[in-house]
C-alpha cells in the first residue's frame, strides 16, 4: 500500500500514521464521489503493521461516506494477536467469525469430490479438516495423515507438489499469472505469448493435472485460482 507523502518515505523514517491516514481516506473519498466503492483485503493477517493502522483509521471515519472497508483473515482469531501491532489492530472493527461446516455438510463436501473415499478415511478427514472447505477438498491429496505439520501447511505442499509435477510451459503459465495480482487477461495472455508458452498445450497440461488453468484466453475472463495459497 503506497501513498506518497513528501517527508514521510525518506530512507529510514517511519511513515506518519496520520498524515498517511488521511491522505488514504481523501484518496478513497475522490474515487466514491461518481459510485459508492467497495473495498476488499483479503488474508489481512499477513498485511504488515503501518498498512494494518492506516486501514483501521480509515475504517473508523468512513461513516458519512459511501465506502466500506471488508476484511477477512484466518484464524485464530485475530484478537489474539497483539493489540497494538499487526492485524490484530482489526479486532478493534466490527467482524463476524465465519465457522466451519459441521459434520454432516463437510461430509457431503467430500462425497460430491471424492466419491471413492473409504469410509474410515472419510472420517478422519472430517476430523482433521475441522470443518474448513479447502481442507475437505485438498487433504485427500496432501500426502495422507499423522502431521506433525499443520494443516495449512500440508495443503500448501500438496499444490507445491503438483506444481512440480507440470510441464515448463504449464508452470510458467501460472507463474505469470500469479505474478500479477489484478488478474487482468490484457496483461496475462501478452506476457506469456512474449515468453513463447504454448497456451493451448499449457492449459490442457494444467487440466490434466487437476489444477484448473487461471483463465482461458477464449473467454477474456480475469484470472481466478481455485483456493487463496494458489498464486503465492
Amino acid at each position: 500500500m503506497c501513498v506518497p507523502l513528501p517527508g514521510d518515505l525518506a530512507l529510514g523514517s517511519a511513515p506518519d500514521l496520520l498524515r498517511t491516514g488521511l491522505a488514504t481516506l481523501e484518496l478513497l473519498t475522490t474515487a466514491a464521489r461518481d459510485q459508492p466503492l467497495l473495498g476488499l483485503v483479503d488474508d489481512a493477517q499477513w498485511l504488515d503493521a503501518a498498512s494494518t493502522r492506516t486501514l483501521t483509521f480509515v475504517a473508523r471515519r468512513l461513516s458519512a461516506e459511501p465506502i466500506a472497508l471488508l476484511f477477512a483473515a484466518r484464524t485464530p482469531p485475530l484478537s489474539t494477536a497483539a493489540p497494538s501491532s499487526g492485524p490484530g489492530v482489526l479486532a478493534e472493527l466490527p467482524g463476524l467469525e465465519v465457522d466451519g461446516l459441521a459434520d454432516t455438510d463437510a461430509r457431503a463436501v467430500l462425497a460430491d469430490r471424492h466419491r471413492t473415499l473409504d469410509e474410515q478415511v472419510r472420517d478422519r478427514i472430517v476430523a482433521e479438516a475441522r470443518g474448513n472447505p479447502l481442507a475437505l477438498l485438498e487433504l485427500p491429496s496432501a500426502g495422507g495423515f499423522g502431521p506433525p505439520a499443520p494443516m495449512t501447511a500440508r495443503i500448501e505442499n500438496s499444490f507445491r507438489n503438483r506444481l512440480a509435477r507440470l510441464p515448463a510451459g504449464a508452470w510458467l503459465l501460472l507463474t505469470v499469472a500469479g505474478a500479477d495480482p489484478t488478474g487482468d487477461p490484457r496483461l496475462l495472455w501478452p506476457a506469456v505469448h512474449d515468453l513463447d508458452v504454448d497456451v493451448p498445450a499449457a492449459t490442457a497440461a494444467t487440466i490434466r493435472r487437476r489444477w484448473p488453468p487461471p483463465a482461458r484466453p477464449s473467454t477474456g475472463a480475469n484470472c481466478s485460482w481455485p483456493a487463496p495459497p494458489c498464486p503465492s
